[in-house]
């Protein structure tokens, strides 16, 4: 073969070589394009994925609206194989969230949302959101006849629900955490769990809506307030107080009334913020138990306090009154010293709502005081109370209140 037709062949040869690259190059490019395998569709698809992931947890609780209300928070990502609890701490106005399962510690600030009339918070609590000027204070609402929105006064009324949140992890193994997000919030609430798709939903239910009876019972003293003292130094009025109450817990855990408690161990708490756990609950019935005393040692009976200053509905603070006068005398077997007008007491002064102050006896007495320090008697007045309860809500219900 001659020179010439080697130099026609390779050219050829070089040239087919090239068309067939170009080809390819052509196919690949139209295959990145319309492939739905290809990485580019993969990157689309990964997008609009992330995006309508982005909005699936305002979409959900947009579908859950009726059930969540107007105030809530989502926790996002909270994992599909989780799970949750929730207590409160409403002498401080605390909730705690508990999760467990978490393979990993993901939940940060920005997975904590806060919802308030359509406004969404995201993230850490604005420093603006603690000062005092736009919130709630109880001690002087409790005090005048105003109503105002529930939470907040008016000029704050969509402002974030929580004023500090916290997350802390534990590590229950190699493979799983377990993480508490600890919130305060701005108001006294009932929460309200909901989970869905691995986001978590904490509805802010303001308790009067959220139950059909409320109560808040008051162990009168406590923690540094040690109240009345026993006429042989044997105890006081505070330990007394608190075991009648915790008999009487233990009755009504069994019921169906929302009970909230000032009080529950030998802790301190001061008159304004029991008086203001009535009021922002707008509790049904308000109960406070205490042991009376005197410089002699011959008065005793059993007396109950009210607020005659009354202008908040049919079912009066006397009428509750008289309904645990009449329950307590029958259980007692003492002397009945009536009613008193107790308006001079700041938490019945403040209440807004119906409140009687429960005198069970006379520590200053001999024999009252061994009466009170009876397990047996501490239990039947616990009973009792638990009676006078259940009436006065019958009561309170029939009046139309």
């Amino acid at each position: 073969m001659g020179e010439k037709a080697l130099k026609n062949i390779a050219a050829f040869t070089f040239i087919l070589m090239l068309s067939v690259m170009i080809l390819s190059i052509f196919i690949s490019g139209r295959q990145r394009v319309y492939n739905p395998n290809s990485a580019f569709a993969e990157m689309k698809a990964t997008f609009y994925e992330h995006k309508n992931k982005s909005k699936d947890y305002l979409s959900t609780a947009e579908e859950l609206k009726g059930e969540l209300g107007e105030k809530y928070i989502i926790i996002k990502n909270a994992g599909n194989n989780s799970t949750y609890t929730i207590n409160e701490n409403y002498m401080k106005k605390e909730i705690t969230l508990t999760i467990k399962g978490l393979n990993e510690q993901n939940l940060t600030e920005d997975e904590i949302v806060r919802v308030n009339q359509g406004q969404t918070y995201k993230g850490a609590v604005s420093g603006e959101n603690t000062e005092q000027g736009g919130y709630l204070v109880p001690e002087v609402l409790s005090a005048s006849g105003e109503t105002s929105y529930y939470g907040r006064v008016p000029e704050a009324l969509k402002a974030d629900p929580v004023n500090d949140f916290t997350i802390s992890y534990e590590m229950l193994n190699e493979k799983e955490y377990e993480a508490e997000i600890h919130f305060t919030l701005d108001h006294v609430y009932a929460p309200v769990l909901f989970e869905e798709d691995g986001q978590i939903y904490v509805a802010l239910k303001e308790p009067s809506k959220a139950y059909d009876n409320i109560v808040v019972l008051d162990a009168g003293h406590g923690g540094k307030d040690p109240g009345a003292e026993a006429i042989d130094g044997s105890c006081y009025e505070k330990s007394i107080n608190l075991k009648i109450l915790l008999d009487l817990k233990e009755i009504l855990d069994g019921e169906n009334i929302k009970v909230y408690y000032t009080r529950t161990g030998d802790e301190t708490v001061y008159l304004n913020p029991r008086v203001n756990l009535a009021n922002e609950t707008k509790a049904d019935l308000f109960l406070s138990i205490h042991c009376n005393s005197s410089e002699s040692s011959q008065p005793r009976g059993i007396e109950v306090l009210y607020k005659s200053d009354w202008n908040q509905g049919s079912f009066t603070s006397e009428k509750l009154a008289s309904i645990a006068l009449d329950e307590m005398k029958n259980i007692s077997g003492h002397i009945n010293r009536g009613l008193v007008a107790g308006d001079e007491m700041l938490i019945i002064h403040k209440s807004q709502v119906p409140v009687a102050l429960i005198e069970v006896g006379f520590l200053s007495n001999e024999e009252e005081l061994s009466f009170l320090k009876s397990r047996d008697s501490e239990k039947d007045i616990a009973q009792a109370i638990s009676v006078v309860i259940k009436k006065a809500l019958e009561e309170k219900k029939n009046a139309g209140d």
